[in-house]
């Protein structure tokens, strides 16, 4: 069998992973704890609608996505914050908008696309250096963002009635954690794909959850269990032709399910 390491779109997937499970697995804690699983669901589906302008138009997709799944991120938190409409009234309006607004422009673009199947469900020959800088660099601010505000983004997760009794403006940081999620979204989707993204912001700090109560253990041990699991699903699909996304996912679920199962036996 040839060597995983001599290819260098595989060495970039391996980095690329890398990153999405140390970001990901952060940002899971947050969005288990705070009951808000279904937003992750919304928002990457929302990026479709961007990509599609994007390739549509013809200017950077990865961009157009990216600024669609910050107002619809924003949008969601504005309408739930008012208390006008409920979250999930919104977030079906604003997936199924979204979904219909790309295929749409996707059946009237006259040239065939095949980078919107790799959107979709990831592709990890589409990772160039040019994106692994771009991604460490949002990586990196996003994690000095989440550790900066780490005491507030928890109590927003599970006393923000106590913040706002302090004075805290928890209403900016609902919505800088939403930005961060979306963020958070589009950098991972050449890897897993729109479709599977969500998993990875659910399944890490529930499978977690299962053993451990604090949060100082939840998050790097989430991490490292995202880590073994996107690399294995990585080295595992490149000498089996499957899906890589896909087969994250599917590991990932095996785990958490297989964690369920020795809890109880364990109880």
């Amino acid at each position: 069998m040839p060597s995983i390491f001599q290819y260098s779109f595989m060495i970039n997937a391996f980095i690329g992973g890398f990153l999405i499970a140390v970001l990901c697995s952060f940002i899971s804690f947050f969005i288990v704890s705070r009951k808000i699983s279904f937003i992750g669901v919304g928002i990457s589906h929302s990026a479709f609608g961007g990509l599609a302008i994007g390739l549509f138009f013809g200017f950077s997709p990865m961009i157009s996505a990216l600024l669609f799944a910050i107002i619809s991120g924003i949008a969601i938190v504005s309408f739930v914050e008012k208390k006008k409409i409920q979250e999930d009234s919104v977030i079906g309006i604003l997936f199924s908008f979204s979904m219909a607004l790309g295929i749409m422009l996707i059946s009237l673009k006259k040239e065939y696309s095949a980078n919107i199947f790799g959107y979709l469900f990831g592709n990890i020959l589409s990772v160039t250096k040019e994106d692994l800088i771009m991604y460490g660099v949002l990586a990196l601010i996003i994690i000095i963002i989440l550790l900066f505000y780490l005491k507030e983004f928890i109590m927003l997760s599970f006393d923000e009635t106590y913040g706002r009794v302090l004075g805290l403006n928890m209403d900016f940081y609902n919505y800088l954690l939403t930005i961060i999620i979306a963020v958070t979204i589009i950098i991972s989707i050449k890897l897993v794909g729109i479709i599977l993204i969500s998993a990875l912001l659910v399944i890490p700090a529930a499978t977690t959850q299962i053993w451990l109560n604090d949060y100082k253990k939840i998050i790097p041990f989430s991490i490292i269990l995202s880590v073994i699991v996107i690399f294995s699903g990585l080295y595992i699909s490149f000498y089996t032709k499957v899906p890589s996304g896909a087969l994250i996912v599917i590991i990932y679920t095996a785990v958490f399910f297989l964690s369920w199962i020795l809890s109880k036996i364990k109880k």
